[in-house]
């Protein structure tokens, strides 16, 4: 089946804009304090950090976030 989304890019994305805050910062900022700035449970992270599916709820929850449009990810 043909993927439909770009997981690899929206996680390629999550870890640029993580490692810019903690530039920003100069600490470190683990998946709990990343899953809680999102606003999805840091297990439902983990599953994206790993390129598990996801619901659309949380992808545009994750584009609200990366300030991105969620048609950015999708593959036509």
């Amino acid at each position: 089946m043909t993927e439909i989304f770009d997981y690899r890019g929206l996680v390629k994305d999550i870890n640029d804009k993580k490692y810019d805050i903690m530039y920003a910062t100069k600490s470190k900022i683990g998946l709990r304090e990343l899953s809680k700035e999102i606003g999805v449970s840091t297990a439902t992270l983990s599953r994206i950090m790993n390129f598990s599916k996801m619901d659309l709820e949380t992808a545009i929850l994750i584009c609200k976030w990366l300030q991105k449009p969620i048609n950015n990810y999708v593959i036509i």
